[in-house]
């Protein structure tokens, strides 16, 4: 049977905010292609930023999609977060779901790593005596032992009743000999039903897809076009052409047809938008057991690096971090530093200039190099910018490691320091080069909150930005200029992000250091020019 997922897995290009209209056409197109399922979207409590609808699907929204009956609907919930609230005291599943009677869902759907399964045995419990079909979909497969696997999989039969037990291969390096072994290991132990998500990153998705239908898996889930995170999955449609040239009564085959139309349009547009699908990157590490996540990252500054720092950076970050996850990764926290954040030795009773990316950064650059040399500010870039000689830059602010990998090169042939939270910085970078050049400054990441302190900064999103304007008013400057701040369009989720980081700036600022842009911007705050007098 063909699980599609394409709304929860390529909800995270768009934070699961997707034309309502567009989801409805899609339904209806599932529904007469006859695929067996749709996994919908998430649903979650998590409120840490803005996530659109189909995050929470929650059954008031459900209910306005006009879903068929006959339509099986699934969601997802992630083990992180059940075990997140089961250390509050909190029972999540009982906060999330109604009995299944009452639902538009029946299937819900785990995703957990190998650790968390034990943790989340009361939550499955749950949801089944609610009277959901329950999946549990075991994360990072290839780096699960056989006797490891085997366990987990007693341990579910022992002490739950799961309806399905599916394998994800989220390294993207699942091959098909290994995909056989895996499929035998868990016929051999498992009692219910066996589903499979494959990523495409070695581009072979669709035919491992159909080699595991042909193994006899009972689930596999696909998604139209293959949209998902970065290589994407196997494509729900080429999936439906291969299975029904293995049967021979048309009537009871799948009718890929009814999604060719949304496919060349819409779908194609979302795809030539957010870029999904295989490409070497991809491919380098899923050989390495490389999180994709890795790779996303560089590829959103695929217009900044060429592809030779591209490839620079992904090997470094395979030295550092192979075999390990994107949040999880073990770097240099016990390192002690010497330099760390002084905030006012630096900055206090000075102008500071904060250097965006924005085009208006280019656009003046004339003006700007004239400015700091009248001037003499304190020039603070986010990451490094293009626009300006990096000579002139007196502080780099970075909050990414691949930013920091990426742009290494750079920052070792001038004298400007660097300014991060250090444990993302990975060794090789920290040992070749002046220790007194990093300005240790760590973060903290919590919802709605913005806070200078002198041991942190405190902030809502993992956004330079904000991590630079923290450790910036510490410092007691004069003011602060932003130049090259222009904005994002209305509707950009980055723009929501950025008018609430300025709005809890705004009330942080007890000492009322004025903050201005010096370039166009769409941001509501003061407004002056570059090209200005007593400025």
């Amino acid at each position: 049977m063909i699980l599609d997922c394409t709304i929860r897995d390529g909800g995270y290009y768009n934070n699961w905010d997707f034309d309502f209209d567009l989801v409805k056409k899609y339904i209806k197109q599932i529904h007469e292609s006859k695929v067996d399922c749709i996994e919908i979207g998430y649903r979650s409590l998590n409120n840490d930023k803005y996530y659109g609808p189909f995050y929470y699907c929650s059954e008031v929204f459900l209910n306005s999609l006009n879903i068929p009956k006959e339509l099986s609907i699934a969601v997802m919930v992630n083990a992180k977060e059940i075990e997140h609230y089961q250390n509050l005291n909190q029972d999540l599943i009982e906060d999330l779901f109604i009995d299944e009677d009452k639902s538009i869902i029946s299937l819900v759907r785990i995703a957990s790593d190998l650790g968390s399964v034990a943790n989340i045995i009361p939550a499955i419990n749950n949801l089944k005596k609610k009277g959901y079909k329950v999946s549990l979909n075991l994360m990072k497969v290839t780096n699960i032992s056989d006797k490891d696997l085997s366990s987990v999989m007693e341990t579910l039969m022992r002490e739950c009743s799961i309806d399905i037990f599916c394998i994800a291969d989220s390294f993207g390096n699942l091959s098909q000999s290994m995909l056989l072994e895996k499929i035998k290991l868990i016929k051999a132990t498992w009692n219910a039903n066996i589903g499979v998500h494959l990523h495409n990153n070695q581009g072979r998705a669709c035919p491992s897809a159909l080699i595991a239908y042909n193994s006899g898996v009972d689930w596999i889930d696909t998604t139209v076009l293959g949209m998902g995170r970065g290589a994407g999955n196997a494509s729900t449609e080429r999936l439906m052409l291969d299975i029904n040239e293995y049967i021979s009564d048309d009537s009871s085959g799948y009718k890929p047809e009814k999604l060719f139309g949304i496919i060349l349009n819409e779908f194609a547009q979302l795809k030539n938008e957010y870029q999904w699908g295989y490409n070497l990157l991809y491919e380098i590490s899923s050989r390495y057991s490389l999180h994709p996540n890795h790779v996303m990252e560089l590829m959103t500054s695929r217009n900044r690096y060429s592809p030779g720092q591209m490839l620079t950076s992904l090997y470094k970050l395979i030295e550092q971090y192979e075999n390990i996850d994107l949040k999880e990764k073990d770097s240099v926290k016990n390192h002690q530093f010497n330099s760390l954040w002084k905030a006012k030795s630096y900055l206090q009773n000075k102008s500071v200039i904060l250097l965006g990316h924005g085009s208006e950064g280019a656009k003046h650059s004339s003006e700007l190099k004239r400015l700091i040399k009248n001037n003499k500010p304190v020039v603070i870039s986010l990451n490094t910018v293009e626009y300006l000689p990096l000579d002139l830059v007196d502080i780099f602010a970075f909050l990414n490691e691949f930013r920091i990998v990426a742009e290494f090169d750079k920052l070792k042939d001038c004298n400007g320091k660097i300014l991060v939270p250090a444990d993302l910085v990975p060794s090789e970078i920290i040992n070749s080069i002046e220790e007194d050049r990093i300005l240790h400054h760590p973060v903290k990441i919590e919802s709605n909150s913005f806070k200078s302190n002198e041991i942190n900064a405190v902030i809502p999103y993992e956004i330079v930005f904000a991590y630079a304007m923290s450790a910036i008013l510490l410092g007691s400057p004069n003011i602060i200029y932003l130049y090259g701040f222009d904005g994002y369009p209305d509707g950009d989720p980055k723009q929501s992000e950025m008018l609430e980081i300025l709005k809890l700036i705004d009330k942080a600022n007890t000492l009322n250091v004025p903050i201005c842009s010096v370039t166009n911007s769409t941001y509501p705050i003061l407004q002056k020019s570059i090209y200005g007098p007593q400025l």
